[in-house]
């Protein structure tokens, strides 16, 4: 996680960046403006920052297996969080009543 994005930051540094940000914003010393403007500073470090943990979450590999030569075989993480769930079909199923003369 530690490659540069496009402003060179690594993931790192943007963190470190935020950070600071945050101590300044809680320490109230900046006026308004230059709390909004910190405000929307930290907003685009933390939409860059989630989206680089999401990129490194996708380049996950699972673990299938082992192959002959007993080295462990991965395959690359697939991220389905937009899969719909299988439907399941449901059979009615009709009891019999308790009376036999009573017809179904």
């Amino acid at each position: 996680m530690t490659e540069p994005a496009r402003d060179g930051r690594t993931f790192e540094e943007a963190l470190a960046v935020l950070e600071k940000i945050v101590h300044e914003l809680e320490d109230g010393q900046t006026g308004l403006e230059a709390s909004l403007s910190l405000y929307e500073s930290g907003v685009q470090l933390i939409k860059r920052c989630n989206a680089q943990l999401v990129q490194a979450e996708q380049r996950i590999l699972v673990l299938s297996g082992v192959s002959a030569e007993g080295e462990a075989v991965a395959q690359p993480f697939e991220h389905s969080a937009t899969a719909e769930p299988a439907k399941q079909e449901t059979k009615r199923i009709r009891k019999k009543p308790a009376d036999p003369t009573i017809p179904f």
